[in-house]
């Protein structure tokens, strides 16, 4: 079976995280291309076509990956308005942010 869908996560619990443990395969392809941070929480589900033109220019690094979609101020406008949080896991598909603050540390005086 060769299904195709879309999915936002939402966090690390996500169904997008659990789908290659079910036989399906995962393409992320985020708003910006990213940084090798970022790629290390990917792994291999980066789709290939963002892998491949970071291989071949690292320059791109923060760019719209789609800019007819997307452009930068448009990027940037979202993510001022939904968060560092969010906007990873809205745009750029990351759901370690998310988990990090899920339960932050609180300091009581």
């Amino acid at each position: 079976m060769d299904a195709s869908f879309t999915l936002t996560t939402q966090n690390q619990e996500s169904l997008y995280n659990k789908l290659p443990d079910r036989g399906y395969k995962v393409s992320i392809w985020p708003a910006r291309y990213p940084n090798p941070e970022h790629m290390v929480g990917y792994g291999r589900k980066l789709a290939p076509l963002i892998s491949n033109a970071l291989a071949m220019d690292a320059t791109i690094v923060g760019e719209p990956t789609d800019p007819n979609r997307f452009s930068d101020f448009d990027l940037l406008e979202r993510e001022a308005s939904y968060g560092r949080s969010g906007f990873a896991l809205q745009f750029m598909l990351d759901t370690r942010l998310s988990d990090a603050e899920r339960y932050p540390l609180k300091v009581y005086a």
